[in-house]
């Protein structure tokens, strides 16, 4: 990680202080004898002195950029970063925030992620998890693919899609999912694939959710469920991974002996899902044999050990799901012509079994860690 919620110790300000350093000044006070504040570099932040006559001489302000030479000190318990010599000094000239920074744009979040190192640190994790995400798929023996944005037709998913239309009149939809675009290439050729990259749905604002997210999608041939649920578990532990923590304790069980273990009988889904939230924090919970969410290219059929959906929650927040199904039982279903389904088309001229795995980015980092608000995990807003 680049960027440390913690305040330097003396060791590391000391191993610092050898060369030059770098920061912005995140507070800064004038004292009567001195001048204290707090600087955010790039491997942390630490409390700093800077005399008065240095101040009289070279002023600074709260928000500047600075590099200087400096010595680190300890007083009273605290270690503090002298500043000696005021190398090269980039003044902040924007109007500064408060400390509750109220009035801040609607439509981005730039001012309290440059002064409350917190929230910086948020947005690195979260493009540290996607960097993690495809180096370990890389070292598996994945490709990347990128599929298009917007297509002629919407994706079959049952959320409901944007669409812009282009200068000529066509219709064009944002795609909802990138699984339905990614599948055909395990047709032509690809035997292990994967696509991390926004989707979109047309959904209300909440805190939970955005209308736009990340999504990375997992397909790949000739797997079977164990192989799916350790792949995904894999893969969202990263987080824990990338914090250097340990991973959480998973617990896998199939969803009909869940329901039996918890006394669930009779509840319906949400009520489930809610005791999932209330007593499943601190574990992975995967369950397979998942009664099906009627994805829509796949007939009914009794056939769990080729036909099978699991969904994984961390801290009891649902984040993953996937799915193993074999060729022969996929059809294409009864839609509008507006429907994608290049896949189910093509699908007669058989792969055999296959699977993948879903992980919403945003959605895991907010169950690992246990974010409120949804939003904080991007550094723009918006309102709708």
């Amino acid at each position: 990680m680049d960027i440390n919620l913690q305040f330097m110790s003396y060791q590391q300000l000391s191993e610092l202080s050898a060369a030059p350093m770098h920061g912005r000044l995140l507070s800064f006070n004038r004292g009567k004898n001195v001048c204290v504040g707090v600087i955010h570099m790039a491997d942390g932040y630490a409390m700093f002195n800077y005399s008065i006559a240095q101040n009289t001489e070279k002023p600074l302000h709260r928000g500047d950029v600075i590099t200087f030479e400096g010595r680190v000190q300890e007083t009273t318990g605290k270690t503090i970063l002298l500043i000696q010599q005021l190398m090269h000094h980039i003044p902040c000239n924007g109007v500064l925030p408060n400390k509750q920074f109220k009035g801040e744009s609607d439509i981005h979040r730039i001012l309290p992620v440059m002064f409350i190192p917190d929230n910086s640190y948020l947005l690195k994790l979260k493009s540290s998890v996607m960097k993690h995400l495809r180096t370990t798929l890389y070292e598996n023996g994945f490709d990347e693919i990128q599929t298009p944005v917007l297509y002629n037709q919407h994706s079959p998913s049952n959320a409901q899609p944007f669409f812009v239309e282009t200068v000529n009149g066509t219709k064009l939809y944002l795609k909802t999912i990138h699984e339905h675009l990614l599948k055909p290439y395990l047709l032509v050729g690809f035997d292990k694939v994967f696509e991390i990259g926004p989707v979109f749905r047309n959904i209300q604002y909440a805190h939970q959710f955005d209308c736009e997210f990340t999504n990375a999608d997992i397909w790949v041939k000739g797997t079977d469920l164990r192989q799916l649920i350790h792949l995904c578990c894999t893969l969202s532990q990263c987080v824990r991974t990338i914090q250097t923590l340990p991973p959480l304790p998973e617990q896998v069980i199939s969803y009909d002996a869940f329901v039996v273990q918890d006394h669930l009988q009779g509840m319906d889904r949400n009520s489930i899902k809610h005791h999932i939230q209330e007593h499943y924090r601190g574990v992975f919970l995967v369950l397979y044999h998942y009664p099906r969410t009627g994805n829509l290219h796949t007939k009914p059929t009794l056939d769990s050990l080729h036909n099978e959906e699991f969904h994984v929650y961390a801290n009891g927040v649902s984040c993953a799901h996937g799915y193993l199904v074999n060729t022969m039982d996929i059809h294409p279903a009864p839609s509008d012509k507006d429907c994608c389904q290049l896949f189910e088309k093509y699908a007669a001229y058989g792969i055999g079994e296959f699977g993948g795995v879903g992980i919403g980015i945003e959605k895991l980092l907010q169950a690992i860690l246990g974010i409120e608000d949804y939003h904080k995990l991007n550094l723009y807003r918006r309102k709708y």
